[in-house]
């Protein structure tokens, strides 16, 4: 508990000594004359003394009651029992990674939204001691709360996949403790802050740049295609013994990341822009033709050539046009009727439910059984 609370002011000092608000403020003499002055916040250890106690008081006890004695006990209710007996004795790993997969769920849909972050708020206006603390309180939710959410989703996520995956229960929270001093220095941030997003004039801000949804998006879409090769690592090796290959999954993240999320949110917002019925049932019609302009043009002839053709230029596989025809050959059709099995349905709900900056992710979220199906057929077959 100490170690928790230690590292949580340890994010708070950095957050006041690498990134102190800059207050402008306007005052305005005798003459009507308006002047601009600049103030820069100094250290303030009172503030720092309140993330020691909310991270050694509040936090720390909630956390290893959670991460360490309920969070374990999960098992993944999909699989029965039986089948949880033959996996057992014949593929220990594979249940494993059902179960961590199924308790990093739970957690980051349950514990960050409804526990943390007003848990977090909510003490530290209380510690603070203003005079209207369940204004500030509601002020702060409203305006951070989606923000600070977004930004753990990106920043936790594949941090616990390993941690819950490969760390001893034991070592989990001190793990996460020492990951989180980067983290507990942007919630002390964004508490002590208004406004967020470039243009803001505070580093930070323009660092994280938590609206930013292209960044989000980039940094999202790479993490699952990795989270995808994973899986197909763990549950489909091509051999017993084969060791897990850190540089395939890092290629993985880089087509996702710096490749495919920059051209899939393109291609969203071009089929939201350009693909529009103009008639009756204007909504429902134009959502069945951007289904069908993105199942029969982007996935066949953009989406899955891309993808074999930019992973055998990142592994290397010279000569590259000989790799990239031989893949198409035996791939391109197998895996566009298996797409066409997937994708049409949700991709309906998808165009016709959500707003289109959130599509991409929507996509990305289902995509990890695609991904590692992708990441399956890529290594797998010739």
């Amino acid at each position: 508990m100490v170690t928790t609370g230690l590292f949580f002011g340890l994010g708070d000092i950095i957050a006041q000594t690498l990134f102190p608000h800059t207050i402008t403020t306007t005052k305005t003499d005798k003459n009507g004359n308006q002047a601009e002055s600049v103030e820069v916040s100094s250290y303030t250890p009172d503030r720092t003394m309140r993330a020691i106690i909310y991270g050694s008081v509040f936090f720390a006890p909630i956390s290893v009651l959670w991460h360490g004695k309920t969070l374990p006990k999960l098992k993944n209710p999909f699989i029965s029992m039986v089948k949880r007996k033959m996996m057992e004795t014949k593929s220990k790993k594979r249940l494993h990674l059902y179960d961590t997969l199924f308790r990093l769920g739970v957690d980051q849909l349950i514990f960050p939204g409804l526990v943390w972050i007003p848990l977090y708020n909510t003490v530290m206006v209380m510690l603070a001691q203003h005079e209207d603390p369940f204004g500030v309180i509601r002020h702060k939710l409203e305006n951070n709360w989606w923000a600070v959410l977004q930004a753990n989703w990106t920043v936790w996520p594949g941090f616990q996949l390993v941690n819950l995956y490969f760390i001893p229960v034991h070592l989990r929270i001190v793990c996460a403790n020492v990951w989180s001093t980067g983290w507990n220095a942007f919630l002390s941030f964004v508490h002590n802050t208004k406004g967020h997003g470039k243009g803001s004039g505070k580093k930070l801000e323009e660092l994280v740049d938590i609206e930013d949804d292209e960044q989000e998006v980039v940094m999202v879409t790479g993490f699952l295609l990795g989270a995808g090769d994973c899986s197909a690592q763990l549950l489909f090796p091509t051999s017993p013994d084969q060791p897990y290959d850190y540089v395939r999954t890092l290629r993985a993240v880089i087509y996702g990341g710096i490749i495919f999320a920059p051209l899939g949110d393109k291609w969203y917002k071009i089929l939201n822009t350009k693909i529009v019925w103009r008639g009756k049932n204007e909504r429902t019609m134009s959502t069945i033709l951007r289904v069908a302009v993105d199942q029969l043009v982007f996935a066949p002839f953009i989406g899955i050539p891309l993808y074999y053709a930019a992973m055998t230029v990142l592994e290397n596989r010279k000569p590259y046009l000989e790799h990239v025809i031989s893949k198409f050959e035996t791939s391109w059709w197998v895996t566009l009727k298996s797409n066409w099995l997937v994708w049409p349905i949700f991709q309906w709900f998808n165009f016709y439910l959500l707003p289109v900056h959130y599509r991409l992710l929507a996509v990305n979220l289902i995509s990890i059984g695609w991904n590692t199906y992708l990441s399956y057929v890529m290594h797998n077959k010739a």
